[in-house]
């Protein structure tokens, strides 16, 4: 073999990125409203032009032969039907999705897409495995939205085969990347197979005893090797998998195999299946109710052991259903199923629905996107960072991952200090400043989530906290004008709800939802003996006292030492007090014009005490834990590598090419133990018919792989590095460049060197697939 790896002079010269004026890329229109572009218009038109500039590059870099493909993989789309198209989807699909869109949910869109393609609407399949196969890729790529690769290697094949009885099913083949579809996604492939399987007359699923008792073992095993949101009982097992109408297949993904049901007919694998042990557990148990509610809609028999399992897990206290037996605060019960699988040293910021938790409030902020939700940026600090931009939590409610975004238009933190002030938090720098004098968080503020993220997850809508946009819609409402009002406004702001009719403006709303009724009379006993000192509400200091102003987050200063300390309230919560225990301000003095009534409910007593309507400031509270930070890395190989080019047994044990070039020449074409895996494919130059290991001839021509097993080679090493090294003018390679033992791949062809000598110069390392990546 010559020793040239990149013979061709043709390759060498640089791309310039100015001159792309005459290549061949479509630019697609640019929908402007308005007379002008306007700011947003041009930032997306600055979007495009880059990306389509980016495309050109590696374009023209792809056309010079120094990669397997002469294109980028990744086409031009734009929108949801074309991504779909370019990804899985048949012929003509992408229209026929845009025409249905217009009138559908994403998840009736797929299920009439998948029953569409599997007919033939779109091509003909010669066999029903292909139909299939087909449409429940192109179903699955519309509910992940054509952007995640799960509709190509999630679902690893699908097979028609038959059941003890004669009749045949659909079976799908499951793999680790489906993970990256989600619960919805892994549950709908599920139902969509189902569809599909009715459409072209197949029967259904019948589980054998072996086949159910294998998930039995081979969830709970897969949980401990990797990780699952739920773990399903055996019960729970048993009732799914004995009653699914497809097969629920898959791979072996994990080097542990099962210890009983081995060898079983119609599964091909004794190692754990880690992509069907994720659809079974995270998506058909996890999504129960969203995947019933799409089995009533189509009418669908066959499903009903669904109902089955969500009454069980009602039962266990797993819903977000109603609790009547509650007379006082939310209505709803508090989940601690996202703190059962807590590992130790990830914080809980808050338990299920406790009081102090963030307050659920309805929005999106413009920081923020899907599976995200918005804090006040001081709470970040105030958690000594753990809650960082980018940071996923764990959340009670709507029951999934998120990820924390800043956003400083929602209610702050309420915290006390170590000198015992109970002190609003609003700034970054404020929480800054009195983080080292922080004893306590009292209250976490909001957390603003979008509606959706509940709507999609099939969960119903809690209430929200008494917000200003809404109390602006209840006076609009009434007929009045909606004014702001500031802190020293409060007597104006009762005065105000009183002649409307309307409730409290929220800035003056406590939660006095979570006082008890002795916590309430304490206050009231304590008013007695208040002053008022040049407008201000001054208290004297009792602990019984200090802990009910705590409790229902009133802003008040610590003065003076020992018995003779006070405590003053904030001028925003100062009026609202007097109002909330049935007291007025008369000829400044203090006087009690209201009697607390019968009843334990503080809420209902404040609002008959101060004689206005009052919401209730915080009806639900959401529990929040640390996930998993760690996963946002840098995806590498382990150990790390910098180049995919193998070396076998002569790089040593850290695979360092510096050693295999020591040597010369490395691999055999003989039984010399040193070398035995050094496998490389052939290539053939197509005009001159040479063999050769690189992507380009010595004539300049692209290679092409010559189908035929690849077998043990000699590969000059030291030739190609030197040949790579004077390409790139870099004078030396890094001495600390890693390859690898072998190549995975079929045609196994290497990359080349002078990426290995880039990753390596600038610490990059390559992942298996040939990519440098970063996670989230």
């Amino acid at each position: 073999m010559k020793s040239g790896y990149f013979e061709s002079e043709a390759a060498a010269p640089a791309i310039d990125p100015d001159d792309l004026d005459d290549h061949d890329i479509e630019l697609p229109d640019i929908k402007v409203q308005g007379d002008g572009i306007g700011p947003l218009g041009w930032y997306f038109h600055a979007l495009q032009e880059e990306a389509h500039r980016s495309a050109a590059i590696a374009t023209l870099a792809r056309e010079k032969g120094f990669d397997p493909e002469l294109e980028p993989e990744i086409p031009f789309a734009q929108d949801l039907a074309s991504r779909v198209e370019a990804l899985v989807g048949p012929e003509g699909v992408a229209e026929r999705i845009r025409e249905l869109s217009e009138e559908m949910g994403r998840e009736e869109l797929a299920l009439q897409v998948s029953k569409e393609v599997a007919a033939g609407t779109f091509c003909e399949y010669g066999s029903p495995g292909e139909a299939l196969d087909g449409a429940i890729r192109t179903g699955l790529a519309i509910l992940t939205e054509g952007i995640l690769v799960a509709p190509l290697e999630g679902v690893a094949d699908v097979k028609v085969r038959p059941n003890d009885d004669g009749t045949q099913y659909a079976d799908i083949y499951f793999a680790g990347p489906i993970r990256a579809a989600g619960g919805t996604g892994q549950a709908m492939s599920v139902l969509i197979a189902d569809v599909v399987r009715r459409e072209i007359g197949l029967g259904a699923y019948k589980a054998s005893r072996s086949e159910i008792e294998r998930f039995k073992e081979e969830v709970p095993a897969y949980k401990r090797c990797a990780n699952l949101q739920y773990t399903p009982s055996p019960e729970e097992i048993e009732l799914i998998v004995a009653n699914l109408p497809v097969g629920v297949n898959g791979e072996g993904t994990e080097r542990e195999e099962v210890s009983g049901n081995r060898d079983l007919p119609r599964v091909e694998t004794n190692q754990l299946r880690g992509g069907a042990c994720l659809v079974l557990a995270e998506g058909l148990t996890l999504k129960a109710p969203k995947i019933l509610k799409h089995v009533d809609k189509l009418g669908l028999e066959g499903w009903d052991f669904l109902r089955d399992f969500i009454k069980a897990q009602k039962k266990d206290g797993d819903d977000d259903g109603e609790d009547a037996g509650k007379d006082k605060g939310p209505k709803i019960k508090p989940n601690p199923k996202y703190v059962k699988e807590l590992v130790a040293g990830r914080p809980v910021f808050s338990h299920p629905m406790a009081t102090g938790g963030f307050r659920l409030r309805y929005g999106r902020a413009r920081t923020a996107g899907l599976a995200s939700t918005a804090v006040h940026p001081a709470i970040t600090v105030l958690t000594d960072d753990f809650l960082a931009v980018g940071t996923q939590m764990k959340v009670e409610r709507p029951g999934k991952g998120t990820v924390v975004t800043p956003c400083d238009t929602i209610e702050a933190p309420i915290v006390r200090l170590k000198n015992g002030d109970v002190v609003e938090v609003t700034s970054v720098a404020q929480a800054t400043e009195v983080r080292p004098r922080v004893e306590r968080i009292l209250d976490m503020g909001e957390m603003l989530v979008p509606f959706g993220e509940f709507l999609e997850n099939n969960k119903r809508l809690p209430a929200s906290s008494w917000c200003e946009e809404w109390w602006r819609l209840e006076v609009e409402a009434a007929g009045h004008e909606a004014k702001p009002f500031t802190d020293e406004l409060a007597k104006q702001a009762f005065r105000f709800a009183m002649e409307t009719g309307t409730p409290l403006h929220p800035r003056f709303t406590l939660p006095w939802h979570d006082l008890s009724r002795d916590q309430l009379t304490t206050l009231i006993r304590a008013m007695g003996t208040a002053q008022l000192t040049e407008g201000s509400l001054v208290l004297p200091w009792d602990e019984q006292v200090k802990a009910a102003l705590e409790e229902a987050c009133l802003l008040h200063t610590v003065q003076g030492t020992g018995s003779e300390r006070t405590m003053t309230l904030h001028p925003r919560h100062a009026y609202p007090l007097v109002r909330a225990t049935g007291h007025e301000v008369t000829g400044g003095q203090l006087e009690q014009v209201r009697e607390i009534g019968e009843g334990e409910d503080a809420q209902a007593l404040v609002a008959a005490l101060s004689g206005v309507a009052l919401k209730p400031k915080a009806p639900c509270r959401i529990g929040a834990r640390m996930g998993r930070p760690e996963k946002a890395d840098e995806r590498k190989m382990s150990p790390p590598v910098h180049t995919l080019f193998p070396l076998g047994n002569t790089g040593g044990s850290q695979r360092l090419v510096k050693q295999a070039v020591q040597l010369g020449s490395i691999g055999s074409t003989d039984d010399d133990q040193r070398f035995k895996h050094i496998e490389l494919g052939i290539r053939e130059c197509p005009e001159t018919g040479e063999q050769t290991l690189s992507l380009v001839s010595q004539a300049g021509h692209v290679t092409r792989p010559v189908p035929a097993r690849p077998k043990p080679r000699v590969i000059p090493i030291a030739e190609l590095m030197d040949e790579a090294v004077q390409r790139l003018q870099e004078g030396k390679y890094p001495p600390g460049m890693k390859g690898v033992v072998g190549l995975m791949s079929e045609g196994k062809v290497p990359e080349p060197l002078e990426k290995g000598i880039l990753r390596s110069k600038h610490e990059v390392s390559v992942f298996k697939d040939g990519t440098c990546r970063y996670d989230m």
